[in-house]
């Protein structure tokens, strides 16, 4: 094939590319696929449900993209290694210490008077919460009895 730069096409046509629009028209095949992922399955001691699309350019009918983009997405599930309570601080870390005070200072009394308007996240019937029952065995069983 002849190659011929965009400056010669527009000389040989007289087109003015700075004040002219010029478009070039080719058949092109795209494929898609759509990768469904949950973090709980990369390692992550959380759901968070993730779609992917990937799209590719392809005059190949049998090229299959999608296929290789899953392989390679289901190569790198890994197991959680640690659990939830892993991660969270003890409640006599400094940093729970400092947010608490923070709370009950000025700007923390106003937002507890907002969140006051709010629904309350424990009675099911005015919130419908779907984790309640887990919130609360969680709860009882690291023995938190605050409701807030």
């Amino acid at each position: 094939g002849k190659v011929v730069t965009l400056g010669q096409i527009a000389k040989d046509h007289a087109i003015e590319l700075e004040e002219d629009i010029l478009v070039m028209e080719k058949k092109a095949r795209y494929c898609t696929h759509l990768i469904r992922l949950d973090t709980k399955h990369y390692g992550l001691p959380q759901t968070r449900n993730r779609q992917y699309l990937f799209v590719w350019r392809s005059d190949d009918p049998s090229d299959n993209l999608g296929d290789y983009f899953q392989l390679l997405m289901d190569h790198l599930k890994t197991p959680l290694l640690h659990s939830m309570e892993a991660f969270m601080l003890p409640p006599t870390h400094d940093r729970i210490r400092c947010f608490r005070e923070a709370l009950r200072s000025g700007p923390g009394l106003m937002v507890a008077k907002e969140r006051a308007k709010e629904l309350d996240f424990f009675d099911w019937d005015l919130s419908s919460v779907k984790d309640l029952a887990h919130h609360l065995n969680y709860r009882k069983k690291m023995g938190i009895e605050e409701r807030s």
